[in-house]
């Protein structure tokens, strides 16, 4: 068998979880007490809660005719930074720091900018100072800044670009602790399967007469638990634009299976 008839499969096998709905599967499964018939759904909830946690990323990048130069600039631009943090009253105390590290240059790095070479590949002399300081070693350090109050953004931002930071990110919302935020997910998404089990019995003339089995998303490997994470995942992509300025949407993806009997 070759890798071709191989990967046949599994493309088969991917392209029906992507196709499957993103709210709600259904399956017949044959565990089912006499009179029974037995629907398993995946199904996803969520919560929208104000923000308690908002953070940034700013990132603090310097050159130099050597590494070691480069990180000894790095390292008074890192202190420069924090001082404008304290005075622009984010203080400190919720920095991290992802520790030095010497990049590489790539595509796209100003060192490959067309602009800087003439129609027939040479260099531009009047472009040669530039891309002389392009080419010198670089060291990075991104930090992550938790505010204190989210208005104090602007102010922060204002202040790390004024310092020498670059590439300051828009805020990110998100919650010091979700766990009140996850369980109200959980319980819509269990109600959210309830009306959907109700939507299959009803027509059949049957009614929900029990819950089998709840299964979290990533828990197991079957088809079913496959289709919740797709779905879950879909989900997030597309919810990232339904929830207004400040407030967090938490989801929560499961599989529930029902029994169904006569009425």
């Amino acid at each position: 068998m070759t890798l071709r008839h191989l990967c046949k499969p599994l493309r088969w096998l991917a392209a029906g979880v992507l196709a499957l709905p993103l709210t709600a599967t259904a399956q017949v499964n044959g565990d089912a007490q006499h009179g029974e018939v037995m629907v398993q759904i995946a199904s996803i909830g969520s919560d929208v809660s104000p923000a308690t946690k908002v953070t940034l990323t700013a990132l603090i990048m310097t050159r130099g005719a050597t590494v070691a130069e480069a990180r000894s600039a790095n390292s008074i631009l890192f202190d420069k930074v924090m001082v404008a943090l304290r005075t622009a009253g984010a203080g400190t105390s919720g920095v991290r720091v992802i520790p030095p590290s010497r990049a590489i240059g790539f595509v796209g790095n100003e060192m490959y900018d067309p602009s800087v070479f003439d129609g027939g590949g040479a260099e531009n002399s009047a472009a040669a100072p530039a891309l002389a300081e392009a080419r010198k070693p670089f060291v990075t350090n991104s930090i992550e800044v938790r505010l204190p109050q989210a208005n104090l953004y602007e102010k922060v931002r204002d202040a790390l670009e004024a310092a020498g930071a670059k590439s300051v990110s828009p805020p990110f919302y998100g919650l010091a602790d979700d766990s009140a935020a996850r369980r109200n997910a959980k319980a819509n998404a269990l109600a959210r399967a309830q009306a959907d089990a109700r939507s299959y019995a009803e027509p059949l003339g049957l009614k929900v007469v029990r819950v089998v089995r709840i299964v979290e998303s990533g828990v197991g490997g079957d088809l079913a638990n496959w289709a919740v994470f797709a779905s879950q995942m879909s989900a997030q992509f597309a919810s990232t634009g339904d929830v207004d300025l400040g407030q967090v949407k938490t989801t929560q993806a499961i599989s529930v299976e029902f029994a169904l009997a006569p009425k």
